[in-house]
C-alpha cells in the first residue's frame, strides 16, 4: 500500500495526488477504504475527479492508504489479455468450481494464514471444464479441432522500464501428431479409460481416443533429463520442418518469445510449494550443483542450463496443479483422485511436462493416466505432447464466448 497523511481544517473536500499526474490519469492507484481512517469524518472517493471527499468535516486528521490497482481493475483496452482478466470473479463454466482466479497472494483455502495461490499476480482457470477455448491458426468459420487451444491463464511480464504487461498463455487442446511436430513418433496409444477406470464424470476432451501419437522426451535411452537437449524442444521451435513451420506467419507473429525455467525441482508438495520451487522464489539459481548438460554428472548451474528462451514449450507441473478446483490446492497427496476429477487439463493419457527432477540426471515429471504426477524414468519411454506458448500482449479479442463450439477469436 501507498500511505499518505492528510490534515484539513474547515474544508469539505480535498484533492490528494501521489506519484505523477499520469499515474492518476491511467487509474494506477485505488483508495484502500478498509485501511484508510479519519478521526472526525467518513471518506469517499470521487472517481471522476480523482478526489478524496471528507464528509461533514470541520477539523480532521486522516491516514490514507492507496493500493496499486490490479490489472483487471485498470486495463481498458480490447486486448485478449485484458478481456480475459476482466472475467475474474464471474461464471466461466457450467459447473461449481469453474473459476478464473486472481493469484494475488491472498487466497487462503484452509484458513491457516498462509496463501495457497501462486502469488504471481496471474489469472488462472481452475475446475473441470471452464470456457477457455481459443481458435488459433485459422479464420475458418467453424474452428477445426486441431486448431482449438485452451487458456492456461493471463500472466504478467516485467518490461525493460519496470512496468508490467500481461500475456495470455495457451495450451493445445489436441495432442500433437507426428506430422505437426516433424519428429518420428515412438508409437500410438489410446485414452486409458478401461485400463484406469476414468471416472464417469470425466469425458476425454480430445478428438480421438485411439491412435494418439506419442514421442520420447529425449532422443535416446541413455540421454540426460535436460530440456535443452530434448528433440521435443528442437522440433517444437523448428521453423523449417517442425511445429512452427506448420503455422502461417500471421499466427506465428502472435506468439512471443518466452523465458522457460528448466532447472526443475526436487521436492513435491502442495501447488504453492511446487510453484515456488519450479518457477518462483525457490527455483534453482546459478552456482548450485544441480544441473545437467552433456555429461552424466550433475554440474554447476549456469543461466543457459536454467532457462530456455524459445517460443514454444510444455506446461509446468504447477500449471496442472493450479488447473484443479481450488479446494484441492491444500491436498498434500498428489495421488489424490480429486486432482483429476476437477481438472480441465486431465484427459486420461500420459503426457509430458517441461519440468525435470533436480538433483538427478535421469528423471522427469509426467502426467500419467491416473492423473498423478510421478517422478519416473519416463524420459526413455513414450508420452504425449501438447505445445504451450504465450501470445503477444497486443493480440486483440474479436469475439466468441470461450466454449468449445464458440471459442474466442483473436487477431
Amino acid at each position: 500500500s501507498l500511505i499518505a497523511y492528510m490534515y484539513e481544517d474547515g474544508l469539505d473536500t480535498h484533492e490528494y495526488k501521489t506519484g505523477t499526474n499520469e499515474d492518476w490519469t491511467s487509474g494506477e492507484y485505488i483508495l484502500n477504504f478498509k485501511e484508510s481512517k479519519c478521526k472526525n469524518s467518513n471518506i469517499s472517493w470521487d472517481n471522476e475527479n480523482n478526489k478524496i471527499i471528507l464528509n461533514d468535516a470541520t477539523s480532521n486528521e486522516c491516514k490514507l492508504y492507496f493500493d496499486v490497482k490490479a490489472y483487471h481493475e485498470k486495463c481498458n483496452d480490447n486486448t485478449l489479455a485484458c478481456q480475459i482478466a476482466k472475467k475474474v470473479g464471474t461464471t466461466v463454466g457450467d459447473k461449481e468450481g469453474e473459476e478464473l482466479l486472481y493469484h494475488d497472494n491472498t487466497i487462503d483455502i484452509n484458513g491457516d494464514g498462509n496463501p495457497d495461490d501462486a502469488g504471481d499476480s496471474s489469472y488462472r482457470y481452475s475446475g473441470d471444464n471452464p470456457d477457455n477455448f481459443v481458435c488459433f491458426g485459422t479464420d475458418e468459420s467453424i474452428c477445426p479441432y486441431k486448431n482449438l487451444y485452451r487458456i492456461l491463464g493471463v500472466f504478467p511480464f516485467e518490461k525493460e522500464d519496470g512496468t508490467l504487461q500481461y500475456s495470455v498463455k495457451l495450451i493445445k487442446s489436441e495432442y500433437i501428431t507426428e506430422e505437426e511436430l516433424g519428429l518420428a513418433k515412438s508409437g500410438v496409444s489410446n485414452v486409458l479409460i478401461s485400463d484406469y477406470e476414468m471416472p464417469s464424470t470425466i469425458a476425454p476432451r480430445v478428438n480421438k481416443t485411439t491412435e494418439i501419437d506419442y514421442f520420447r522426451w529425449t532422443g535416446t535411452d541413455d540421454q540426460l533429463n535436460s530440456w535443452i537437449l530434448s528433440p521435443l524442444k528442437e522440433k517444437l521451435n523448428d521453423e523449417t520442418i517442425g511445429y512452427l513451420s506448420k503455422i502461417d506467419s500471421k499466427w506465428q507473429d502472435m506468439i512471443s518469445f518466452n523465458t522457460w525455467y528448466i532447472g526443475g525441482f526436487e521436492t513435491y508438495g502442495l501447488p504453492r510449494q511446487v510453484y515456488d520451487s519450479e518457477v518462483g522464489k525457490n527455483r534453482l539459481r546459478e552456482g548450485e550443483i544441480k544441473c545437467v548438460n552433456n555429461t552424466p554428472d550433475l554440474v554447476k548451474c549456469t543461466e543457459e542450463l536454467l532457462v530456455s528462451k524459445d517460443k514454444i514449450g510444455l506446461m509446468y507441473v504447477s500449471d496442472y496443479l493450479y488447473s484443479s478446483k481450488s479446494s484441492n490446492w491444500v491436498i498434500l497427496d498428489y495421488h489424490n483422485v480429486k486432482n483429476r476429477e476437477n481438472n480441465w487439463i486431465y484427459n486420461g493419457v500420459y503426457e509430458y511436462f517441461i519440468s525435470r527432477t533436480a538433483g538427478t540426471v535421469d528423471k522427469i515429471y509426467d502426467l500419467d493416466g491416473w492423473g498423478y504426477v510421478p517422478a519416473v524414468k519416463r524420459q526413455i519411454e513414450p508420452g504425449h505432447v501438447r505445445p504451450v506458448f504465450f501470445l503477444n500482449s497486443s493480440v486483440k479479442f474479436i469475439d466468441g464466448s470461450g466454449t468449445e463450439d464458440e471459442p474466442y477469436r483473436i487477431g
